[in-house]
């Protein structure tokens, strides 16, 4: 394969001179577009304090540009490292921590609630319980006490 290109200086004068290089090897990878991103969790339930992350994949596997960046609709409640993915429960409430591949084309979500993870209160009945947290499918463990 023979490639010639001519220069042009800043002047805009455009030179001829010997800038001619031969190619002898040439191979070309085709880009492979990612089609979906899927998270490992669609949903979690974690108490204040709680950190740790919810692992993506890029699909199909041989997706040319897997980098994903990271977000949180609600800082209060979970904060995420933009290029980790690394979870922060900050404060009781929900918040949406989304995916997103760098290029634009693909993002996935998941929704985070937090409970504070110590809470005291009566019940219907007038007894004190002590909220400890939640359990993974969202359920509140609780210690009731008799006055």
């Amino acid at each position: 394969m023979f490639l010639r290109y001519d220069y042009v200086d800043a002047e805009g004068s455009t030179y001829d001179e010997e800038h001619s290089y031969y190619i002898t090897d040439v191979s070309f990878k085709p880009i492979i577009t990612a089609e979906k991103i899927v998270l490992e969790k669609t949903s979690m339930f974690v108490e204040t304090g709680w950190d740790g992350s919810n692992p993506a994949t890029v699909y199909p596997i041989n997706t040319t540009n897997k980098a994903i960046y990271w977000t949180s609709s609600n800082n209060s409640v979970a904060t995420v490292e933009r290029n980790t993915g690394f979870i922060v429960a900050r404060g009781a409430g929900t918040a949406v921590i989304t995916a997103h591949l760098v290029d634009g084309t693909q993002k996935a979500s998941f929704t985070i609630k937090v409970k504070d993870s110590v809470l005291i209160r009566r019940d219907s009945d007038g007894l004190l319980e002590v909220v400890l947290g939640v359990n993974e499918t969202g359920e509140e463990r609780i210690w009731k006490c008799i006055d």
